[in-house]
């Protein structure tokens, strides 16, 4: 985010790693969580993501559609 000059509000992480989800909560970010292959459900609750979809497959096509 410094180096490009983006704000938080600016950034959505998309993924399926669990520190990699605490940072970007912790930074403001936005959350998309990747569940394919994440297996532990009472972590999954506890990281609480802002938007959680089974596959990579499922995300919007336009970003703008996660917006709330």
């Amino acid at each position: 985010m410094k180096k490009h000059h983006l704000k938080p509000e600016e950034v959505i992480y998309i993924g399926d790693s669990s520190g990699d989800i605490i940072i970007s909560k912790k930074l403001g970010v936005k959350v998309v969580l990747i569940k394919e292959k994440f297996k532990y459900n009472q972590l999954l609750k506890k990281l609480e993501a802002d938007f959680v979809f089974g596959s990579i497959c499922e995300l919007p096509h336009n970003v703008k559609d996660l917006e709330s």
